[in-house]
């Protein structure tokens, strides 16, 4: 073999080695650069039902809207401390879009919970408030990290806000309480035929400024 045909060989195995040094490297790199995935913690803290806002009910923008949602520890043992997120959009927007750009968020820490055991959370802060917001809004309740069950770890649905706000709000109530004086046949309140009676209802009202309101109220026997 001629010292001409040793050294183009030595240069190939050279740059043979070379090649695969840098090969080696840009995978190391590759490796480095992967997105790590949000931590799981042990256990199944599920957001179990919505409490408010109520889905698809309409509110008015100019008042406070309380947050709040039922949580149940559906693992056999206590829960660990998990942070709590809301987030407020508008517009109907899935979990991805709502987190990324959302109007208004917050969260709280909700404290160990025993096996079993079913909590409703408000959320401190005061609540949602967007005033002059007039459209259709998405509201998401998320685990800032998922466990076990990732299913019951996210809660999205949405409400309306408006400006145009009009409502009416009746609790149960027996309006013959009312009534003074009215004669007893043992647990029965008799009222007497061709008596005209006073009958009186509490209702809390809430209206926009401008808005005009023409209702009717009735009552049943029965």
């Amino acid at each position: 073999m001629s010292k001409a045909d040793a050294g183009e060989r030595t240069g190939k195995s050279r740059s043979a080695i070379a090649i695969s040094v840098l090969i080696l490297l840009s995978g190391l790199v590759g490796i480095s650069t992967l997105p790590t995935a949000t931590a799981l913690v042990t256990g199944d803290l599920g957001i179990t039902e919505e409490i408010s806002p109520v889905p698809d009910r309409f509110y008015t923008s100019y008042s406070s809207i309380e947050l709040a949602v039922q949580l149940t520890n559906l693992d056999n043992q206590a829960s660990t401390d998990r942070i709590l997120e809301w987030y407020a959009c508008e517009g109907v927007k899935i979990v991805s879009q709502c987190i990324s750009d959302s109007d208004k968020n917050g969260q709280n820490t909700i404290t160990s919970m025993a096996a079993g055991e079913i909590r409703d959370h408000v959320f401190t802060g005061g609540g949602l408030v967007d005033w002059g917001a007039n459209d259709t809004y998405t509201i998401l309740y998320r685990f800032a990290e998922g466990d076990s069950q990732g299913g019951n770890d996210i809660l999205i649905y949405q409400f309306n806000l408006t400006t145009q706000f009009v409502d009416f709000e009746i609790s149960d109530e027996n309006p013959i309480d009312q009534i003074p004086n009215l004669a007893e046949d043992g647990n029965d309140i008799i009222l007497n035929s061709n008596t005209d009676y006073n009958l009186t209802i509490t209702f809390d009202f809430n209206s926009c400024g401008t808005c005009s309101v023409d209702a009717t109220i009735g009552w049943e026997l029965y």
